[in-house]
């Protein structure tokens, strides 16, 4: 038998709001990974979203007071929240959409660099 893998969801969210759509394709992949009998790490997820924010909310805060100014880096802070989750996983998930996205290609990238598994769910956009 297989052994379980714990599989990272990669693709494009890019939305402050997450949308119904976007919740929906990421669902579908976590439904999909779990049905093959892995777990899935779902960046999509209302317990995600709500955790990762509120990290990058202290680290906003931290930055603030040691380094008094403003320009806290939001996005590259929740970046870095994903690759530490990244880091955690076996194999990482690359959804259709994932190609010419900024997020999705640094998670790309630093899962290969981690020697982590690399699915894609749609092969012709595989490297």
């Amino acid at each position: 038998m297989n052994r379980q893998k714990i599989v990272y969801i990669s693709g494009k969210i890019g939305e402050k709001k997450l949308s119904p759509i976007t919740v929906k394709k990421f669902q579908d992949a976590q439904d999909l990974l779990l049905s093959q009998g892995h777990a899935a790490v779902n960046p999509a997820d209302k317990q995600y979203q709500k955790e990762m924010k509120h990290h990058v909310a202290i680290e906003k805060k931290r930055y603030e007071k040691q380094h008094f100014k403003k320009d806290f880096d939001e996005y590259g802070q929740m970046l870095l929240y994903d690759m530490h989750f990244i880091w955690g996983c076996d194999a990482i998930y690359m959804l259709p959409d994932w190609r010419n996205l900024p997020g999705a290609t640094a998670e790309h990238s630093y899962a290969k660099s981690c020697n982590r598994e690399i699915i894609y769910a749609d092969p012709s956009t595989a490297e």
